[in-house]
């Protein structure tokens, strides 16, 4: 299956497009490009209102071109942040988050002249 937004395009063995929902599911050797920008998956939820990608199946692989964009252009393509579903996120510990202590006011004392 091929699926082209703009100058997004994907290619999948398999896919759902539900336009009411704005989701299209992806499965099997999915490809993701947006111009140099690539991201491989073995299957990918993509919201085509938002454009957020979530992506599932080891290895997730992204690559971008070696020399930085030109001035004025974006990328549309996730940032591996966006692709955190496939890892859980780490979780700070209540118990163990330090509670700052106020020092107390420094007071001066008036020299005897």
């Amino acid at each position: 299956m091929v699926y082209v937004q703009g100058s997004r395009r994907a290619t999948a063995h398999s896919g759902r497009l539900d336009q009411g929902a704005h989701s299209l599911d992806l499965n099997g050797d999915v490809r993701l490009a947006d111009g140099e920008q690539t991201m491989s998956a073995q299957n990918v939820h993509y919201d085509t209102l938002t454009k957020d990608v979530s992506t599932s199946g080891n290895p997730v692989i992204m690559s971008e071109p070696a020399s930085p964009p030109p001035a004025g252009s974006t990328s549309t393509l996730p940032t591996p942040a966006a692709t955190a579903a496939q890892k859980p996120a780490a979780t700070a510990t209540p118990a163990l988050a330090a509670t700052p202590t106020p020092k107390p006011a420094a007071t001066a004392t008036p020299k005897p002249k």
